[in-house]
């Protein structure tokens, strides 16, 4: 959001938030998760039907609509290829304490897009223990995502 309105202040004449500004900005975001999946499957010997495949399921209109607001979609979409990516890359290349730091991060951001994602939170902290039962970064991530769950869960009941 604060990419959107300071783009918009700089291109605006009116200082009024623009619709297409804040499009652009999902537009951009969506695009750098898409392609870091594509560079994270380069290496299947199928990459091409993933690459199709993930090119119609992605950008269906179902999900591309909410591009143009602030919509939690579009947050939940994003964080959700960027948390298959990492998925993929954890399968591909092993777990690292980067790759638990990062899935991790992704699984939290997934779980506060909204609310509706909470319940997926709690499948996800467990298996960010079952990623690296010995890792302190595991047991770390884990609690961040069941962190998101419950400030999830708390703002709901305020709302």
């Amino acid at each position: 959001m604060a990419t959107a309105v300071l783009a918009n202040k700089i291109v605006s004449k009116d200082g009024k938030l623009d619709i297409r500004i804040i499009g652009s900005v999902h537009a951009l975001a969506f695009l750098a998760a898409f392609a870091w999946l594509l560079h994270e499957t380069r290496g299947c010997r199928a990459r091409k039907w993933i690459w199709i495949s993930c090119l119609l399921v992605t950008t269906d209109a179902g999900y591309v609509v909410y591009f143009n607001s602030f919509y939690a979609e579009t947050a939940s979409f994003i964080f959700g290829i960027l948390l298959l990516t990492e998925s993929i890359s954890i399968c591909a290349k092993g777990t690292s304490a980067g790759r638990l730091v990062r899935w991790s991060v992704w699984a939290a951001l997934l779980v506060l897009a909204k609310p509706a994602n909470a319940p997926l939170g709690l499948l996800l902290g467990a298996y960010a223990i079952r990623l690296g039962w010995h890792s302190k970064v595991a047991w770390a991530g884990a609690a961040a995502i069941l962190l998101a769950v419950v400030f999830s869960i708390i703002t709901l009941r305020h709302r």
